[in-house]
């Protein structure tokens, strides 16, 4: 983050670095923007709850409780849970389409705030599609 950002823009607001590494959201936020044209929609925003009208629409998700932050992404068509805590399995965690809602249901109940990430400029009825990547070494088969 420091490397698109600059070392002086994370220091400015010393509120939005920590030393171990966790950026607020703003930081998130700035660094999508100013690289890459991209904002992050809380999902519980008017503007996602006007656009999408179900979870499995989008290609990944972002989400912060206090200072911790995991990812749910869809790779090659699967919906991953990307939290670096995860323990049985550790790992990444498969999220099968027909739980997804309900997954992240539950981590906002946790106390989590989920965003999904789009270009600056998109309207309803469009879709936004991230870069694909490769499924995980360790999910492979074979």
């Amino acid at each position: 983050m420091l490397a698109i950002l600059g070392e002086a823009a994370a220091y400015e607001a010393n509120e939005n670095y920590q030393a171990d590494g966790d950026f607020s959201i703003q930081v998130i936020e700035k660094a999508l923007q100013e690289k890459f044209q991209l904002e992050c929609v809380p999902i519980k925003s008017p503007t996602f709850k006007n656009v999408v009208k179900d979870y499995g629409t989008q290609d990944g998700y972002i989400c912060n409780s206090d200072d911790h932050w995991l990812a749910i992404r869809k790779v090659q068509g699967q919906w991953y849970n990307l939290n670096s805590t995860n323990i049985t399995p550790p790992g990444p965690q498969m999220v099968s389409d027909f739980m997804l809602s309900l997954f992240i249901e539950n981590i906002q109940e946790s106390g989590y705030t989920v965003y999904t990430v789009w270009p600056k400029e998109i309207k309803q009825g469009e879709t936004f599609v991230l870069p694909e990547l490769e499924q995980p070494t360790e999910l492979k088969e074979g």
